[in-house]
């Protein structure tokens, strides 16, 4: 690709105008089948980074054999399906129907009978039973603005019972978010990418606002067919204080808040994570 074709993509895919996350740019359709095929491929967490993240969740939430959990936005099972094997009764909820397609494969493979996966919208939860705590893994809170997100928790609530547990994992902090403003990242992605199946190259650029709205614009250049695909993503993060304002407004109390999986304390300046423990008051 001459670097006349690239300053002509860059020019073509710059805009003047800051954007503004969930005005201007929105959240990936991740109810499309192919959308959702496709980021199952990329989304991707190592075996280690699984196990580290389970270690922490066996160490916080204390579970035991029988204690009901609420996966919510569980993707294709990958937390739910170990905490089914320790003996953890599970309903993971998705939009995605490929993840959910898979995530019902695995647990029929191992059978595991006490773990269940629902294909639905978590913004309509609409679930039998209460379960003694809800998780939120891999930062899927960010991809709602804040008052749907109090919504989200709300519904979450109404699955709890009396004082039952919520873990939230953010996945990139204040600090991270905050440090992304105005970069621009080019990446070559062999397996391809949101939108197109054969290898691609990939721009992503990043704003970020004060209040850490966050949107991701990124441009996919289709290397076999040179056809270009164009993506929006916003995010909605916080801090420790909006994030416990978040969860008041839903009935619920923060407990602790850390750094990391690894335990390490938390920071608004400094931690690469945003981790809260948060009990209902309700």
């Amino acid at each position: 690709m001459s670097d006349e074709l690239l300053r002509q993509l860059l020019e073509r895919f710059s805009e003047t105008k800051r954007p503004r996350a969930f005005v201007d740019e929105t959240e990936i359709p991740w109810a499309d089948e192919d959308i959702g095929r496709q980021f199952l491929g990329l989304g991707l967490r190592s075996p280690e980074q699984t196990r580290e993240e389970l270690d922490f969740l066996s160490d916080v939430l204390n579970l035991e054999f029988g204690h009901r959990v609420l996966d919510v936005m569980c993707g294709d099972g990958r937390i739910a399906i170990p905490m089914g094997r320790a003996g953890t009764r599970v309903v993971g909820v998705d939009i995605n129907p490929t993840a959910i397609a898979r995530a019902r494969a695995k647990a029929r493979e191992e059978r595991l009978d006490d773990v269940r996966f629902e294909l639905g919208d978590v913004r309509a939860l609409a679930l039998d039973g209460e379960f003694d705590v809800a998780i939120i893994i891999f930062g899927h809170l960010s991809g709602f603005p804040a008052e749907v997100a109090v919504e989200i928790l709300r519904g979450i609530h109404r699955h709890l019972c009396p004082g039952g547990r919520l873990l939230i994992d953010m996945h990139l902090s204040p600090a991270y978010i905050g440090a992304l403003d105005g970069q621009r990242d080019w990446s070559f992605e062999p397996n391809g990418w949101l939108g197109t199946d054969h290898p691609a190259l990939v721009l992503d650029e990043y704003t970020t606002e004060a209040d850490l709205s966050f949107v991701r614009r990124s441009l996919c250049i289709d290397l076999s067919s040179g056809q270009l695909g164009r993506f929006g993503q916003a995010g909605q993060f916080y801090n420790r204080h909006s994030m416990t304002r978040l969860l008041a407004d839903a009935d619920f109390e923060a407990d602790e808040f850390w750094g990391d999986f690894d335990g390490s304390e938390y920071d608004d300046d400094e931690s690469p994570n945003l981790l809260v423990l948060a009990h209902a008051t309700q």
